[in-house]
């Protein structure tokens, strides 16, 4: 990976980031302030593509990805080797696809135009497709409406190489760290391995942080565990904004920390850090 950058990748390099960082990635403005999810993935990782289809997916037909800033960082369990090359947890395709991934979410960081592209990668990996980089890309790029050829210029050039080191950064950088994928924090709080709650999470802050008017109706049943209409004394009981974050903090703590003490460990332990998982379940080259 590059040592410096010349200005011009420098200024690609900035255009290019959004979705790295916790930036401007909602399709719609809201009263209040969206929900930060940082989705922490790789791209063969059977556990990812599950969480993708299965809890990323449904917040964008129900619309509640619109109190969402998502991102999503295609780096996951690899890491650098003594020569600077990435090592990747299922072998080298993931680590083409994840640079994939990096170009495909940098060139268009409104989640609404990347989503599509992710979701088309990770139905392949569920369907247990054989997979090949150039025929996924293109078969995903025209599924999102995206130009293959320049996602691919991306994907050649060194700018998905640096785009993979960024990744890797940030990644690296997680207080504490990650421990399998799936690993999503929000807000900046992990959900250790209660993330098939996601959607709950978000509703708890949303009740938190914004009017009733301006509450989504699929929280009502999530947060209320009804179909009934916030009271009006939900209202009053609004915090102002610092109390609302330290609630929210607190919140998403306490609730992660119990279920990972008192649920059992799921039969299908995630992609884990530093550990091989069985090749057999994925039928990729």
């Amino acid at each position: 990976m590059p040592g410096r950058l010349n200005q011009a990748v420098a200024l690609l390099l900035l255009a290019a980031t959004a979705v790295l960082l916790p930036a401007c990635a909602t399709a719609a403005s809201n009263a209040a302030d969206p929900v930060r999810v940082d989705y922490y993935m790789e791209a063969l990782c059977p556990f990812c593509a599950n969480f993708t289809i299965s809890r990323l997916q449904p917040l964008f037909k129900n619309k509640l990805i619109n109190h969402v800033q998502l991102s999503v960082i295609p780096w996951g369990n690899a890491r650098i080797d003594s020569d600077g090359k990435a090592i990747c947890q299922h072998g080298p395709l993931e680590c083409e696809l994840n640079k994939l991934l990096s170009c495909a979410s940098a060139q268009h960081p409104m989640q609404d135009d990347f989503f599509p592209f992710l979701a088309c990668m990770e139905d392949a990996v569920m369907a247990g497709k054989k997979v090949e980089v150039h025929e996924l890309a293109h078969e995903c790029a025209v599924h999102a409406g995206m130009v293959t050829d320049k996602l691919m210029a991306c994907y050649e050039g060194p700018l998905g190489a640096t785009l993979q080191q960024l990744a890797a950064q940030r990644t690296a950088s997680l207080k504490p760290p990650h421990r399998w994928v799936p690993w999503v924090t929000v807000n900046g709080i992990p959900l250790l391995d209660d993330v098939d709650n996601i959607q709950r999470y978000i509703c708890t802050i949303i009740y938190q942080t914004a009017t009733v008017r301006d509450r989504p109706k699929v929280c009502l049943e999530e947060v209320e565990g009804s179909t009934a209409e916030p009271s009006n004394t939900a209202l009053k009981q609004q915090q102002q904004q610092q109390q609302q974050q330290q609630q929210q903090q607190q919140q998403i703590t306490t609730m992660a920390s119990s279920s990972h003490k008192v649920a059992a460990r799921k039969a299908a332990v995630p992609c884990m850090r530093d550990e091989q998982p069985d090749r057999s379940s994925l039928a990729v080259q």
